[in-house]
C-alpha cells in the first residue's frame, strides 16, 4: 500500500511539472544551471520546454499503468 501512495505522489508531481511546462513555460523555463547571465527565453525555448512537457506527461502516463498494473 505504502509503494501506491508513493508511486502516485511521484506521478502527481511530474504530472503537475509536464502541465505547468505546457500551459506556463516561462515560469518552468529556467537557464541557470547553464550559464549565469539572466536572459528571457526564446521562442525556440518555449517550444521545447512545450514539448518536453508532453514527453513528461505521456512518459508517466505510461510508466504509472504499468507499475499500478505490475503491482496489483
Amino acid at each position: 500500500m505504502l509503494i501506491i501512495i508513493l508511486l502516485t505522489t511521484i506521478f502527481l508531481v511530474a504530472l503537475g511539472w509536464g502541465v505547468a511546462s505546457i500551459v506556463k513555460p516561462k515560469y518552468v523555463w529556467k537557464r541557470s544551471f547553464i550559464s549565469k547571465k539572466v536572459r528571457e527565453p526564446n521562442e525556440g525555448d518555449l517550444i521545447l520546454t512545450r514539448i518536453s512537457g508532453v514527453f513528461l506527461i505521456i512518459i508517466m502516463i505510461s510508466f504509472y499503468v504499468y507499475a499500478i498494473s505490475t503491482i496489483i
